[in-house]
C-alpha cells in the first residue's frame, strides 16, 4: 500500500516537471521567435519622365539636327582630298545631309569652292550659340511644322593644310566666326520631290553673315 502511495506521488511530480519545461521553451534555451508584424513593406514609386511639348520636342530635334549637320560639313571639309572635285560638283556631299531647297544648293556651292580650293581643314568647328526663335507645330494635316533658328559658329581654332602644295589656294583668309541664319522644315517621313530620304527637321534657306564674333 505503502509503495503504490509513492509511486503516485513520484508520477505527479514527473507530470509537474514535464509541464513546467514545455512552459519554459522546452528547456533547450532558446529565445522565443518574434511574432511576425503585421505591417506592409512599402514599395519605392517610379516616376516617369517629364514628357515634353510639341514644341519641346521639336526644338531638342533641331538642336541635336544642327550638331549633326556642322559634324557632316566639319567631315568633309577635313577630309576633302578623298573627293574628285568632279564628283562633289556632279553630287555634293551636301545632298546627304539634312538640308532642302536653297540651303542644299547653297551647302553644295560651298563643297564645290572647298575642293577647288585644295585645302583640308584640321580640328572642328565650336557651336558657340544656337538660338531658336520660333517653332510653328502644324495644326492640320498637309501643313508643315516649321521653325527658325540663328547659330553663330566660332572657327578660330581651326587650321588648314593643302591637299596639293602646287595647286592650293594659300592665300585663303578663313572665317574667323559665322553667324547662320535659317529657316528649317520637318518631314515626316522620306519625301523623294524635296530630295528627303528620311523624316526629320532640315534647314530649308541658310543666310551667312562673316566674322562678327560671337
Amino acid at each position: 500500500m505503502f509503495g503504490r502511495q509513492r509511486f503516485a506521488v513520484l508520477s505527479v511530480a514527473v507530470a509537474a516537471a514535464v509541464v513546467l519545461l514545455a512552459a519554459c521553451g522546452g528547456g533547450d534555451g532558446s529565445e522565443p521567435e518574434p511574432a511576425p508584424s503585421g505591417g506592409t513593406t512599402t514599395q519605392p514609386s517610379i516616376t516617369a519622365p517629364p514628357t515634353l511639348t510639341p514644341e519641346e520636342q521639336a526644338e531638342a530635334d533641331i538642336q541635336a539636327t544642327f550638331e549633326d549637320l556642322i559634324a557632316d560639313r566639319d567631315a568633309f571639309y577635313s577630309n576633302a582630298g578623298d573627293y574628285v572635285l568632279a564628283d562633289v560638283a556632279t553630287n555634293s556631299p551636301a545632298t546627304e545631309w539634312n538640308v532642302t531647297g536653297q540651303a542644299e544648293l547653297e551647302m553644295s556651292n560651298w563643297t564645290v569652292l572647298w575642293r577647288q580650293g585644295g585645302l583640308e581643314q584640321t580640328s572642328s568647328i565650336l557651336v558657340a550659340a544656337h538660338e531658336i526663335s520660333s517653332i510653328e507645330v502644324a495644326e492640320a494635316e498637309g501643313q508643315a511644322d516649321l521653325a527658325v533658328s540663328v547659330a553663330c559658329l566660332d572657327m578660330t581654332s581651326l587650321g588648314y593644310v593643302a591637299v596639293d602644295a602646287a595647286s592650293a589656294d594659300l592665300t585663303y583668309e578663313p572665317d574667323q566666326y559665322q553667324s547662320w541664319e535659317m529657316t528649317w522644315i520637318f518631314f515626316p517621313t522620306a519625301s523623294p520631290e524635296a530630295g528627303v530620304d528620311d523624316g526629320g527637321w532640315y534647314v530649308r534657306t541658310v543666310e551667312v553673315s562673316r566674322n562678327a564674333p560671337c
